[in-house]
């Protein structure tokens, strides 16, 4: 069983071990994407994952983010925890509740996903 914390690697591990990728590439792949085309997008538009995401954690152990092997295909499946989504969440709003009444800056020319912003 593969856990996030031990297959997790920064953009500049990633990119630094294989030049030829691309920040759009990895990106592509990186958790928030990954939550949200495969969790995050199922949830909402059907009811469920997707056929790469798991609604139930890939073991006993507890794992902010693991992987669940499967019989059928796809055969490896992501599944977040619901309590570190939580802890993501209110991270997020701790951070951004000092810019909630700042003038709005004009929206980016890239968007994060494609290489933009940090």
């Amino acid at each position: 069983m593969l856990h996030g914390y031990r297959v997790d690697a920064s953009e500049q591990e990633v990119l630094s071990a294989i030049p030829t990728l691309t920040l759009e590439k990895v990106r592509k792949f990186s958790y928030p994407n990954l939550f949200y085309s495969e969790i995050r997008s199922g949830f909402v538009h059907e009811g469920d994952t997707t056929s790469l995401g798991s609604s139930h954690p890939g073991g006993t152990r507890t794992a902010d983010i693991s992987y669940m092997n499967v019989i059928e295909k796809p055969y490896r499946r992501i599944h977040f925890s619901v309590e570190w989504l939580c802890k993501v969440a209110e991270a997020i709003g701790r951070n951004c509740a000092s810019d909630f009444y700042l003038p709005r800056n004009p929206l980016p020319v890239a968007w994060w996903l494609d290489g933009g912003g940090v």
